[in-house]
């Protein structure tokens, strides 16, 4: 396999060079997993939501939240979804380290934006969502708003999930999608690259805790050259591929104090279609709107396999891009913890996470996060709404927000 890739590129090199244009350089851009961006109640537990699942603001963490239907689930469907925009003055105050680097970023600009769309129905659910990252650079100095080069990185994901075993286990199969698009002045380069991406959830009945996990591959995605288009902006030789590499992530979560044991209840849906489908009646069923446990304990750690050839984007950015050193080529890990509190039963929820996020660079070190938040009821209008904030604060790097969105 590596004689045939190097076989490939050696042809490709040639073809180039026949018709006269500089050949891109052969290192992969490396696509890390970067800042931390969700809902405010993802940040403010620390990322640690893989072993939760609920929600469309978990689509990024677990596929399971697909099938995963609310305990409340009155009908045969329902929908939901989720838009968190990270937008952080790196230009002015220069105090953010997006990818643990150790310094701070060159950027010009940066904003990160996280959308999905999750439909169900009965025991099934399908849904899609995107991360992108768009980072705007220099190419020439003095800089003027023409001579800047955005580069958009994107994760992309369509995926569907099913419901088995009376709702105790969720599977989430999906395509994963890596994707970048350089853009100069009124010129864009691209590269697409998929995979497939398998989660479950593994929730029982009558117990007070959750099993979840994510695997999601390592994908290449390829320089995709238009006729007569040379793979260098601005004289700078742009990559030969980009690379988002393979991680597993496994989780838990766990209930504490009264009604704990009703953590993983059926939805009232759920339990008039057990008669039809599994011929059986549920004994008992839990009602829907008791607490299930004031206490909510999560835990995940995240494995990030390496990543061979891969740069960062100051080999492309930097001035000095002949200096930089590969990245992404050992085995991370990134544990985190979260813990939310139902401070006042249905109208105030509290929340504490930590996390260690690793760093990819040779020079740099792993560095703790301290996350936090809270969420306040708000009304009854056709659903229950609510108001939320966290924060994600570390070593040259802060975060804080704010939302508006459903009361689950």
């Amino acid at each position: 396999m590596t004689r045939a890739r190097g076989a490939a590129t050696l042809t490709w090199l040639i073809s180039l060079a026949a018709l006269g244009q500089e050949p891109a350089r052969p290192e992969r851009l490396y696509l890390g997993s970067g800042a931390l961006v969700g809902s405010t109640r993802v940040t403010a537990l620390g990322g640690a939501y893989a072993g939760i699942a609920e929600g469309a603001d978990g689509m990024a963490t677990n596929l399971a939240v697909l099938a995963h239907r609310s305990p409340k689930l009155d009908r045969s469907w329902d929908y939901d979804f989720t838009l968190s925009w990270l937008n952080l003055p790196v230009r002015s105050t220069r105090a953010s380290d997006l990818e643990n680097e150790g310094v701070r970023t060159d950027a010009e600009r940066n904003s990160q934006v996280l959308a999905g769309l999750m439909l169900q129905y009965r025991r099934f659910g399908l849904g899609t969502y995107f991360r992108t990252s768009s980072q705007s650079y220099c190419a020439t100095d003095p800089c003027s708003p023409s001579d800047l080069i955005t580069i958009h990185l994107s994760r992309i994901a369509l995926a569907g999930g099913l419901a088995v075993e009376k709702d105790q286990l969720i599977i989430g199969l999906g395509v994963y999608t890596a994707d970048a698009v350089f853009e100069y002045q009124g010129e864009d380069w691209h590269y697409a690259g998929s995979g497939l991406e398998l989660d479950f959830l593994f929730r029982p009945k009558g117990q007070r805790f959750r099993l979840g996990a994510s695997f999601k591959p390592q994908v290449v995605a390829g320089f995709s050259a238009r006729v007569g288009q040379t793979p260098s902006i601005a004289g700078r030789p742009i990559f030969s591929a980009v690379i988002s590499p393979g991680t597993l992530s496994v989780g838990a979560s766990v209930r504490f104090g009264a009604g704990a044991e009703s953590y993983n209840r059926l939805s009232p849906a759920a339990q008039r279609e057990l008669p039809a489908r599994l011929g059986e009646i549920e004994a008992r069923p839990a009602p829907s709107d008791i607490p299930a446990g004031r206490w909510l304990l999560s835990a995940q750690a995240d494995l990030i396999a390496p990543a061979a050839d891969a740069l960062s984007i100051h080999a492309f950015t930097s001035a000095f891009r002949d200096q930089v050193n590969p990245v992404g080529n050992a085995i991370y890990v990134a544990p985190r913890l979260g813990l939310e509190h139902d401070t006042i039963v249905g109208w105030l929820r509290t929340r504490l996470g930590t996390f260690l996020e690793p760093s990819a660079f040779p020079s740099g070190s792993a560095r703790p996060h301290a996350t936090g938040g809270l969420e306040l009821y708000l009304l009854h209008f056709l659903t229950d709404w609510s108001a939320s904030a966290s924060f994600d604060v570390a070593k040259r790097y802060a975060d804080f927000g704010v939302s508006v969105g459903f009361w689950h």
